[in-house]
């Protein structure tokens, strides 16, 4: 992702070189531009904090070990083709559907992850 990430920065910069600090070149934007959006709300206000950002592509994180096993739990293992077979009886593949669910996951900002609300002036713990 890190090589994509630099050859898309050199194209845009080779299709666009008249500053560094502007906007995604049209054409790299249709092809490969995405606009994430994050929405956080407050516990105390209920206050939705809506942010969009423009991105060339998608980074896509592996879902923890948990979050996997307990995708797997209502299923039972395959079995074995025979019974030394060295294959083992458990998935841990990872599909694309789980990396996206990861994305669109809930996360709670408590501790010292609490995020600061513009509405009550002061950190909160949010959603």
């Amino acid at each position: 992702q890190e090589f994509l990430g630099f050859i898309l920065d050199r194209l845009d910069d080779e299709i666009n070189p008249t500053s560094h600090h502007h906007p995604l070149s049209p054409i790299l934007k249709d092809l490969f531009g995405v606009n994430q959006c994050q929405e956080v709300k407050c516990d105390d206000c209920s206050t939705v904090t809506k942010k969009i950002e423009p991105l060339l592509g998608l980074v896509l994180s592996l879902p923890d070990e948990t979050e996997k096993n307990n995708d797997s739990l209502g299923s039972p293992p395959l079995p074995s083709s025979s019974p030394t077979s060295s294959s083992p009886t458990t998935n841990n593949s990872v599909t694309l559907q789980s990396c996206l669910d990861t994305l669109q996951s809930t996360e709670r900002m408590v501790d010292a992850n609490q995020f600061f609300c513009d509405t009550c002036q002061k950190k909160c713990n949010a959603t």
